[in-house]
């Protein structure tokens, strides 16, 4: 039997969900993989990489890919100096990652090389980027001291927003590990070691509700060479509270798949499951993104036994 679809409510708030890994490198070369954790990232998240590096020039701008092909895009980028840098990079994740997979930065050759990953849900699966800021800006412009700083940003345009800062920071000591201001929560940090010049990144998040303009700051100690960057992240909106509507009648296939389409919001993330009793346990079958009208195919493959399966669309 294949039985209609049910939805839970939807959980709207921007949530942190961890960190992915992080990753460091004074050796010269092109590609800086961060390796993916046994939690692995479930698809409908969001992956914010931060990056940081220090390299003579030609320099090109990095390209982050994934094990899954997911699509990485920059927000923006700080420049110090010419040669010390900072990214910010994001993915909504359509294709889940797992425990040894890796989130890959590809530059022109440098030496120092520094970047973490950390993953949120609740942010729009599309067009979710709002407004971004770099400081200082060019390509030789020389700033150090003990308070790096970006912002404040233009106003945002909706309430509930993820406002991310990353600072890199050039430093011998530990004096780029420092305290984040203006409410902005500490997240993974890393640094590289044992070169003449060394390179810390830190990310940092303020997840908010109400529209502002907003600004990532750091209080550090010896006046370190510093570049900042911050980019906010505009929250998903609820899907209709309605379930997914059965829109086909399941066929079965000459191949013994079952095949059905439901209709739901166009473009959301929905989770297939399936169970042998109606009272479950229901477990996942596959997670699948509606197009832009909102269909939802599933091929479900039946088993030689029980006699029938129950199967319903999920949200988030």
């Amino acid at each position: 039997a294949f039985a209609a679809a049910s939805m839970t409510t939807p959980a709207i708030a921007i949530t942190y969900i961890g960190d992915v890994g992080s990753v460091s490198s004074n050796a010269a070369g092109t590609t800086l993989p961060i390796p993916v954790g046994a939690g692995g990232v479930a698809a409908g998240n969001t992956i914010v990489v931060g990056f940081a590096s220090r390299g003579a020039s030609p320099y090109n701008v990095p390209v982050v890919t994934d094990t899954a092909g997911n699509t990485y895009s920059l927000a923006t980028n700080a420049i110090s100096y010419q040669h010390g840098r900072s990214y910010i990079y994001y993915a909504h994740v359509k294709n889940s990652l797992v425990n040894g997979n890796k989130i890959t930065i590809t530059t022109s050759s440098v030496a120092s090389r520094v970047a973490v990953a950390s993953v949120f849900s609740g942010l729009l699966g599309t067009n979710l980027l709002d407004k971004t800021l770099a400081n200082p800006v060019g390509s030789s412009t020389t700033t150090n001291g003990n308070n790096p700083t970006v912002g404040p940003t233009a106003a945002t345009v909706q309430a509930n927003e993820l406002i991310i800062g990353v600072i890199g920071t050039e430093e011998a000591t530990d004096a780029g590990v420092g305290t984040w201001q203006n409410s902005f929560t500490a997240g993974p940090k890393v640094k590289t070691s044992g070169a003449s010049y060394e390179w810390r990144v830190s990310l940092g998040y303020n997840i908010v509700s109400a529209t502002g303009q907003f600004t990532a700051a750091k209080t550090v100690a010896n006046n370190p060479y510093w570049a900042a960057a911050i980019a906010t992240f505009k929250a998903g909106a609820a899907p209709d509270t309605s379930a997914p509507i059965l829109s086909t009648r399941p066929i079965l296939l000459p191949n013994g798949h079952f095949h059905a389409g439901f209709t739901g919001t166009p473009n959301v993330p929905y989770t297939v499951e399936y169970a042998d009793e109606i009272t479950g346990p229901w477990q996942t079958l596959t997670n699948i993104t509606s197009d832009g009208s909102g269909l939802i195919q599933v091929d479900a493959i039946p088993t030689a036994a029980p006699a029938r399966r129950f199967y319903r669309v999920v949200y988030p």
